[in-house]
């Protein structure tokens, strides 16, 4: 399962939100984004050049990226970010 490796701060663009870019030991896989896609609505496009991905959790996240690459792109919204990052961590990490 991939490790977080790094967190780095994104300019946000929306209100009450936190954008953050985290860095994985390990490429993102079909298999993740199904996993992650469980604690939210998944939209998949796998027949894009570089196959992206958007998890959209209603309260607390927005996850994308592009299958194959070591990075993720989250958008945390709510005051209750550091859980939802968290939880995110742990989804990731299982």
């Amino acid at each position: 399962m991939p490790r977080f490796l790094d967190l780095r701060e994104l300019q946000g663009c929306l209100d009450r939100s936190e954008a953050i870019e985290v860095g994985l030991d390990e490429p993102v896989t079909e298999a993740l984004i199904r996993r992650l896609g469980q604690e939210g609505s998944l939209q998949y496009f796998p027949h894009f050049p570089r196959p992206y991905f958007r998890i959209d959790h209603a309260s607390a996240w927005l996850v994308q990226g592009i299958v194959g690459t070591p990075k993720l792109r989250i958008q945390l919204f709510g005051d209750r970010r550091a859980e939802a990052l968290e939880r995110l961590r742990c989804l990731i990490e299982e």
